[in-house]
């Protein structure tokens, strides 16, 4: 599984940032959070290939 840094939740919020910084800041948790649940859930990251893997991404 591929590994995030942490300045990545920052720069992003930044990016999305349109006047409501806590609805942003919520979204943009929620979205990694579901994204960590699904790499941990099938074994696997986005366009990874291993024999580990337990299924396939098909959007959230």
């Amino acid at each position: 599984m591929t590994k995030r840094n942490d300045d990545g939740y920052l720069s992003e919020i930044q990016d999305h940032m349109d006047g409501d910084a806590l609805r942003t800041m919520a979204e943009v948790m929620i979205r990694h959070v579901m994204r960590e649940e699904l790499e941990a859930h099938l074994g696997a990251g986005p366009h990874e290939r291993t024999g580990e893997r337990r299924g396939y991404r098909n959007g959230y």
